[in-house]
Parts: structure tokens; C-alpha cells; sequence
């Protein structure tokens, strides 16, 4: 893969997070079913936090070396953020349909460049308007607020995304100064520590089958956050957002084959539109930067 363009390389991981990101929705969609959002999340921090120390274990040849960070303080921004979505995240999937939860994933980068404008400082120009007006408007073709599909859970996921970008931002600065390993490894671990309240207090027992598939989920979890970080170190976001919209192909899929879900025109053209104007947006910040460094 070494010897492909920076481009090329950042689409093909971006597609396969995709692919794990579908495939984790999927998983938390099964374990909805018996567990609580607290007690998934918790447990699925907790197994990512082993399974990435045992990797460390297996990579060093038995040499066990702790990671260490000097940039706390951004983890646990980041972890409190990220926990926060996560719940909201786990509470949408399970009570709407999983292409719906998906396609409303892609609201994220939106957030992004609000957050940019409120706590950067960063000048909202007049294409950037256009693009959050039309990714507004996909979101509610996709939400349909007032009908009879409307649902609490799409507005739970949709607050979900708004924490995402809050968590992305921090992410950004955290993967300058550090490896992937490092990286993933204190997300799961702060965040953990944080959940350890909820998990108590709504605590439920998983079997032996909840078990297994927490497990699943935590490595789906961890090479999920690698892959999203190799695609995130090689290009802008701009340049593989647009590839973002396979996770609704592969979701699709898996809603069909595991759940006997049918994706409805409605998400369809929802997501269509709001991943346009989400393209339009970070087309425009990536422009907006050439010129800056030229």
C-alpha cells in the first residue's frame, strides 16, 4: 500500500472503517437487545482497553511497556466527549433503523464546522452557509419530524454526531503528538474510567454470549479507530469524506441480511443530500487553506 498516492492510500482506509463501523452497528444493534447503552459502552471500553495491551504484548515479543502520554488533558476532553456520544449513539441504534442511525452519522463533519465557528472563531462564509443549510435540510428529510416515522432516537443520534465532532476536534490535535496504538489505547481508557458511574448505577450481568460479543465489538472497536486515524494522518478530510457514504452500502447490507431492515428512499435521499452538503463544506475549508499556506 506504501508504494500508492497519500490519496489513494486515505480512500482505501476510509472505506474499511467504514466497513467496521458498519459492521460495529451492527453488533450494538444485537446487544441492544438484552444490555443498556451504559453497560455496552462500558464493557466494550474495557475489553478494547485488554485487547490493545495484549496486541502491545504480542508486538514487543513479550516486553510489556505501559503507553504513556504527555497530553492528558486532551484525552480527557476527548473521553468525555466521546462517552457522551457514545451513549446517545447505542440509545439511537437501538430503537431506530439501523441505515436511519448511519445516515445520520454523516451530520458529524456539519457539527464540525459550527464548532469551528463558535469556539475558534473561525468566519462562517457564504458557501459554508449553503452547506450546513442543505445538510440541515437532509437531516430532516431523514428525521421527517411531525410524521408517524418521527422518532426520539434519531434526535439522540443526532446529538450523538454533534458530541462526535466535539470529540473530533480534540482527536485531531491528539494525533499530531501521538502513534495510533497510543492514541486508541487512552480514548478507551479515560473514557472507561468515566463510564464506570453509569455502568454501576444501570448495572446488568451480560451471559456468557453478551460477553463474546462485547469482545467482538471492542477489537471491531480498535481496528475501527486505527483505520479512521491511518486515513486521518494521510489527507484533509475533504478528500475521503465523500467515500464515507460506503458505510450506508455496507450497513444496508447488514440491516437486510441480519435484521430484515429495507432502507426507505427517505434515508436514502436524506443521506444523499447531507453528505453533498457536508462535501461542499470541506471542499471549501480545504481551498480556504491552500490559499492560506500559498
Amino acid at each position: 500500500m506504501h508504494k500508492l498516492s497519500n490519496n489513494l492510500q486515505a480512500i482505501i482506509w476510509m472505506v474499511i472503517s467504514c466497513f467496521w463501523f458498519s459492521l460495529l452497528s451492527a453488533i450494538i444493534r444485537h446487544l441492544s437487545e438484552t444490555l443498556n447503552p451504559y453497560v455496552i459502552v462500558s464493557l466494550r471500553n474495557l475489553f478494547a482497553i485488554v485487547l490493545i495491551l495484549l496486541w502491545i504484548v504480542i508486538k514487543d515479543r513479550g516486553h510489556f511497556s505501559f503507553p504513556r502520554t504527555k497530553i492528558a488533558k486532551l484525552h480527557n476532553y476527548r473521553a468525555i466527549a466521546g462517552m457522551l456520544s457514545m451513549f446517545l449513539w447505542v440509545y439511537g441504534i437501538s430503537v431506530i433503523p439501523l441505515t436511519q442511525a448511519v445516515a445520520l452519522d454523516y451530520t458529524a463533519p456539519l457539527f464540525t464546522v459550527l464548532l469551528a465557528v463558535i469556539f475558534l472563531k473561525e468566519k462562517l462564509n457564504n458557501t459554508q452557509l449553503v452547506a450546513l443549510f442543505i445538510g440541515f435540510v437532509g437531516a430532516m428529510i431523514i428525521i421527517r419530524p411531525g410524521t408517524d416515522d418521527f422518532h426520539i432516537g434519531a434526535i439522540a443520534s443526532l446529538a450523538a454526531n454533534f458530541l462526535y465532532a466535539v470529540s473530533v476536534i480534540f482527536y485531531k490535535k491528539i494525533i499530531v503528538d501521538e502513534d495510533n496504538i497510543t492514541t486508541v489505547f487512552f480514548t478507551w481508557l479515560f473514557m472507561f474510567f468515566f463510564c464506570i458511574p453509569f455502568m454501576v448505577y444501570y448495572w446488568q450481568t451480560p451471559s456468557l454470549n453478551d460477553v463474546l460479543w462485547l469482545i467482538l465489538a471492542a477489537q471491531v472497536s480498535n481496528f475501527l479507530f486505527i483505520a479512521i486515524a491511518n486515513a486521518f494522518r494521510k489527507v484533509d478530510l475533504a478528500v475521503v469524506m465523500p467515500f464515507e457514504f460506503t458505510a450506508l452500502i455496507f450497513t444496508t447490507f447488514l440491516a437486510y441480511f441480519i435484521f430484515d431492515e429495507i432502507i426507505n428512499k427517505w434515508t436514502i435521499i436524506g443521506a444523499i443530500i447531507v453528505l453533498s452538503g457536508t462535501s461542499i463544506a470541506l471542499h471549501k475549508e480545504m481551498k480556504r487553506r491552500d490559499q492560506t499556506f500559498t
